[in-house]
């Protein structure tokens, strides 16, 4: 099938959606990505191998570009696109699209699909919202209805976590059979450079200095401020030689870089904290292997307790124990693969104390990094995402009687 993937958000810059798409490839489908133009207007027209097509198109320039569900020139746009590239079917990633997918795959008579990666009600009720109008029409209320009218029409959906499966079948009176799981797994690109690096990593010890490692966005509900007040009491202790990296953009919307270089500099630990640019997909896996620690330090609310961040499968593959809030999805797969430790509440005190058996003890980390290390390779890899998407969308079949594998 030739399958648009259609993200209210600019493409490519969400590596989800290439996972997506890399996944459909392997399963003899054809992907088409369509998103938006991002703000500085660069076109492109392919990436990693996948035709991108980008709106407005260069000769279009409508009142109002952005994606929006009920914006006439998003709805005129998504289903000449589909009519124009003779799509088979349609997946809306995420729900602001959902009404133009919708509405573009009944009239050319395609299956519509959802791929939902969060609880939009939820995360737009935790983010910080200045714009009187936007701070309307992302209401709590507002997106509620809008999902309770359109979720219950798409022919499947794919949640993130098996939680949020469960809260989407409980809200809108869906059944097993409509919702399938679709986690962040580790692609295998990543994980050959994974056990790469694990090849190439020297092994700590209990006298050596022990790194955590955080990576991805640098926000506030990230928690990382919680784990920097921890260092210090530990340390105020004499409990070893510690470093802690932040790996993330410090560019992005609502950064929380600079709060956290004061919070940094007013507790004394310039040279226990370090903050350094995110790096390519290629070059990630040796800076984890590099590290000894793996943080997932977000704030609990109702849209952490229903998702799963793919930081915690990259942790796993190159075998960094985790240390993590005690956020729902994540805290199920710790304790049943026993490959990490969990924090229950953001007081220091508690933070401190539950890391510090992972700093002092260099074998525990080990045992839960290796613990780690297998669950990816059996359970939470590519193969299973493929397999995931092939009972959804089926395999095209060649020609060859040769057997084919996901």
């Amino acid at each position: 099938m030739r399958i648009g993937i259609l993200y209210y958000g600019p493409y490519p810059q969400n590596r989800g959606i290439e996972q997506l798409a890399h996944a459909l490839r392997c399963i003899g489908h054809e992907p088409y990505i369509v998103g938006r133009i991002p703000s500085s207007g660069k076109r492109v027209s392919a990436f990693q191998g996948f035709p991108v097509i980008q709106l407005p198109k260069e000769n279009e320039q409508p009142l109002v570009e952005k994606p929006i569900p009920f914006n006439p020139y998003w709805l005129r746009a998504v289903e000449s696109v589909a009519h124009e590239r003779n799509l088979d079917a349609l997946i809306a990633r995420e729900t602001p699209l959902a009404y133009p997918v919708l509405r573009a795959a009944r009239r050319l008579d395609i299956p519509a699909f959802l791929d939902m990666r969060e609880n939009m009600r939820a995360m737009y009720a935790k983010a910080p919202r200045r714009n009187p109008i936007k701070r309307l029409v992302r209401s709590r209320f507002i997106v509620g209805a809008y999902e309770s009218w359109m979720v219950p029409k798409f022919d499947h959906i794919l949640t993130v976590s098996q939680e949020l499966k469960d809260w989407a079948i409980e809200e809108f009176g869906l059944v097993e059979g409509q919702v399938s799981v679709l986690g962040n797994y580790p692609t295998d690109q990543f994980l050959d450079g994974a056990r790469q690096a694990r090849k190439e990593a020297t092994v700590s010890s209990d006298e050596g200095t022990v790194t955590l490692i955080h990576t991805g966005w640098v926000l506030e509900s990230r928690g990382i401020q919680d784990v920097i007040r921890a260092l210090r009491r530990l340390l105020d202790r004499g409990v070893g030689s510690i470093q802690f990296r932040i790996v993330g953009d410090g560019n992005n919307s609502g950064s929380y870089v600079g709060p956290l270089k004061e919070l940094t500099a007013d507790l004394g630990l310039e040279e226990v904290v370090q903050f350094e640019p995110y790096p390519s997909n290629g070059d990630l896996p040796g800076i984890l292997a590099a590290s000894d620690i793996g943080v997932c330090s977000y704030h609990l609310n109702e849209h952490t307790h229903q998702t799963l961040p793919g930081k915690l499968f990259e942790y796993m593959a190159v075998g960094l124990p985790v240390f993590s809030s005690a956020r729902r999805p994540v805290v199920r797969i710790l304790e049943k693969e026993q490959c990490g430790v969990v924090y229950s509440d953001r007081d220091p005190e508690t933070i401190a104390e539950t890391l510090r058996p992972l700093i002092e003890n260099a074998s525990l980390r080990q045992e839960m990094g290796q613990r780690g290390i297998e669950a990816i390779e059996g359970t939470y890899n590519e193969s299973r995402y493929v397999e995931v998407l092939e009972t959804v969308f089926g395999r095209k079949r060649t020609t060859t009687s040769q057997p084919e594998h996901a």
